[in-house]
């Protein structure tokens, strides 16, 4: 074996692979550790004047009707600031897609078929505390709006017209 064909390690001779030792030089010393995330992690720079564009809003619709998933879906495929992370069919779906994916909001029609979005809002409530909701309902009787208000959940009529519900996801997350 020849001397430019060996490793070595610093703690007296023994191999490492994949490093070579140059005569007449000590041998390598040991690998530092990997940096820790938090040593990558780049730092968030603010230039007064600047505007820092936020990571969007990491939305979970939840309706048992698919033709609205679908166009809400393309909607706020338009907004840049909003992204939809998952879909639910009903309020059993929307507990287990909201634990597995963290979403930043919910929005959540009340009347479905099984688990219905008063339960599953009650629910989310005691079981993701801090997860923000949007009710989205067709139908808003007095009974409906006490029930939503009890959770400090904001209401939204279905129309024609996403934009206030999108104005409510907004203020809703806080941006």
């Amino acid at each position: 074996m020849h001397g430019d064909d060996q490793t070595a390690d610093a703690a007296g001779g023994r191999p490492f692979q994949g490093e070579q030792v140059v005569p007449g030089h000590p041998p390598s010393l040991p690998r530092p550790k990997p940096a820790t995330r938090a040593a990558t992690t780049p730092r968030r720079i603010t230039v007064p004047g600047v505007a820092v564009q936020k990571a969007p809003i990491k939305v979970l619709l939840v309706d048992d009707e698919p033709d609205l998933l679908l166009l809400l879906g393309i909607r706020f495929d338009l907004e840049p600031d909003l992204e939809v992370v998952g879909t639910a069919r009903n309020g059993a779906e929307a507990l287990e897609v909201a634990h597995r994916l963290a979403p930043d909001l919910v929005v959540m029609d009340l009347l479905m078929p099984g688990t219905d979005g008063f339960e599953a809002i009650a629910r989310l409530r005691a079981e993701l505390p801090d997860l923000p909701i949007v009710a989205y309902s067709a139908v808003i009787s007095e009974l409906s709006v006490k029930q939503v208000q009890r959770h400090h959940v904001p209401l939204v009529l279905k129309q024609g017209d996403s934009a206030p519900l999108i104005e409510v996801i907004r203020e809703t997350a806080g941006r």
